[in-house]
């Protein structure tokens, strides 16, 4: 029941964060606050970020000073995103779903890390795609896929499922940044895919 718990702290360590630890919280808002009054510099928090009856982030984080930076990005998957900071630490609310919260962490969380401290950009492969694809309006897709060689080029296959689908995580083998400015893609297109490791 805690997926996105292991793949975020193997994420972090990944990238050499130091983990101090970590615990499941219950759907109660004084739980979570105490887990939010934790000594850290940075505190993820994986799902509570969305709109619904339990989920308390939001409001909680709201109360803070500075408080909420944002809620909401204009990603897919990925929208019910939280930034905030109590002025000690920085609070990253993930959505709850694991291909949103794995998406959301090498979106935001490595390209910030990267950036912050100037290592290079992660390295793309181009590969053909194999399928046409839609664009979102007014979202930017990170789009799962898996890769293979065909006819001696590499090809990228999109993997078509829900953010909840922890199937979809166990065949990406990468996975390609589709603009909301762009109008889709074509099959045989050249895009730039991401490997994971």
């Amino acid at each position: 029941r805690d997926v996105n718990g292991f793949s975020v702290e193997a994420l972090a360590q990944d990238l050499g964060f130091e983990v101090l630890g970590k615990t499941r919280v219950a759907d109660d808002r004084q739980e979570l606050t105490e887990a939010l009054a934790y000594e850290a510099d940075f505190i993820m928090v994986s799902g509570s970020s969305s709109q619904g009856d339990k989920d308390y982030l939001a409001s909680i984080l709201s109360k803070m000073e500075p408080g909420l930076l944002f809620h909401g990005l204009s990603i897919k998957p990925g929208k019910p995103t939280i930034l905030a900071s109590d002025g000690k630490k920085v609070i990253l609310g993930l959505p709850g779903h694991p291909v949103s919260s794995f998406i959301v962490f090498m979106a935001l969380v490595e390209e910030a890390f990267r950036d912050y401290y100037g290592l290079d950009k992660r390295l793309y492969v181009e590969a053909r795609l194999s399928h046409n694809m839609a664009a979102t309006p007014g979202r930017t897709l990170y789009q799962p896929v898996e890769l293979d060689y065909k006819d001696g080029e590499l090809w990228a296959r999109p993997i078509f499922g829900a953010s909840g689908s922890l199937s979809v995580l166990a065949r990406a083998q990468g996975y390609f940044i589709l603009e909301d400015r762009e109008e889709g893609a074509v099959g045989q297109d050249l895009v730039q895919v991401y490997p994971l490791d």
